[in-house]
């Protein structure tokens, strides 16, 4: 008898399997039609039928194999209601696999299936919670989710698919964080995940990490615009990321608009660097913005008063930073606008430079 009800489990765990399986092939077909909605209910339909399968087999007791069956259907069916844009049927599908699983946790409360699928159910609730719009919701989701994994990755290392699965959902609980207005916050789990993606070499998930990594820099150094140390603190690790972008981008379009948030970024590091009189390393930010951009680009001139600043206050580097200003300077039209801009009385070191004369003689007049 013991023998017929194994073999009885194993045929219909195949099947189940069968119908999942069908599912996913039928979903991946349905994400590139126009009109998904037919192929979409015939992956539900056929994870209904693998979920009412499995429901025959499961007990009082926790049987993983069953229920890791169950959570596959569960996943693939939340995944074709929302390619179906039915949010609302894959919160409550969310849902119903949270209260499962905590219910299987329950009965087997050390057991590392049960606490690995119940971390597996709680994020899916987060990505549907994320896209139904309950932020608040979501993140309680993802970090309980988080707090299951991270032990079961502290207690096997090895195993992969908790470093995985965890680092997939320190990325999801970042962005969710942003939408709360929390980019702050956001910054750990996304460092941690961008981290993991490396570590794992998922170049895909990688990128999709440091390109939320970056956002999040991006508004934390805007909120704090106003402390010129917090901000530079920011845009420091946000040019590490532009810069890794940029090098690693060969396609000359997507190149030209990456070099230009990097030369966006060096600017505003600039501007912070003068603000703390950190004029060796804004020479340095300089340097590397003439390698991006011809000394004529618009925004160099805001550099001149920084330079002039910089003159006066470090005379031993005063060639260098003079240097630089009359690099800028070359490359300028001669303009009324430009030649009163060159009076004010904050440019005078500017103006007291050797050859800043015979660069002013030199720059070319606006035509006629």
């Amino acid at each position: 008898i013991q023998e017929n009800a194994r073999r009885r489990l194993e045929l219909n765990l195949e099947l189940a399997r069968g119908w999942i399986n069908r599912a996913a092939l039928i979903l991946s077909q349905a994400s590139r039609d126009k009109n998904p909605e037919v192929r979409g209910q015939s992956a539900i339909d056929s994870c209904d039928e693998a979920i009412a399968l499995l429901e025959k087999q499961s007990s009082e007791f926790f049987d993983p194999a069953v229920y890791r069956e169950i959570s596959r259907a569960i996943t693939t069916k939340g995944l074709a209601l929302s390619v179906l844009k039915r949010k609302d049927e894959a919160l409550r599908v969310s849902q119903n696999a949270v209260v499962r699983f905590r219910a299987a946790r329950k009965s087997a409360p050390e057991n590392t299936d049960a606490r690995q699928l119940l971390a597996q159910a709680l994020a899916d609730l987060g990505v549907a919670q994320y896209q139904a719009e309950q932020f608040k919701a979501a993140e309680l989701s993802l970090v309980e989710s988080e707090g299951l994994l991270s032990n079961l990755a502290e207690e096997s290392p090895s195993t992969l698919l908790f470093v995985k699965e965890l680092a997939r959902v320190r990325s999801m609980l970042g962005l969710v964080l942003q939408r709360l207005g929390k980019a702050d916050l956001s910054l750990e789990p996304l460092r941690k995940s961008q981290t993991a993606f490396r570590q794992l070499e998922d170049q895909e998930n990688y990128q999709l990490a440091r390109q939320n990594l970056a956002r999040a820099l991006y508004d934390v150094a805007r909120k704090n615009e106003k402390d010129p140390r917090k901000l530079l603190a920011s845009l420091k690790e946000l040019l590490i990321i532009r810069r890794e972008c940029y090098a690693e981008q060969t396609n000359r379009w997507e190149r030209m608009l990456l070099g230009t948030e990097l030369l966006l970024t060096l600017q505003a590091t600039a501007r912070a660097q003068d603000d703390l009189r950190l004029y060796a390393d804004l020479s340095t930010t300089l340097e590397e913005m003439f390698r991006l951009a011809a000394p004529s680009w618009p925004g160099f001139i805001e550099q001149l008063p920084a330079l002039s600043r910089a003159i006066r206050s470090d005379p031993e580097q005063a060639n260098r930073y003079g240097r630089q200003a009359l690099h800028i300077l070359r490359a300028q039209t001669r303009t009324e606008p430009l030649e009163a801009f060159l009076l004010e009385k904050e440019l005078a070191p500017l103006r007291a430079l050797p050859d800043y004369s015979r660069t002013l003689d030199a720059m070319p007049r606006p035509k006629p």
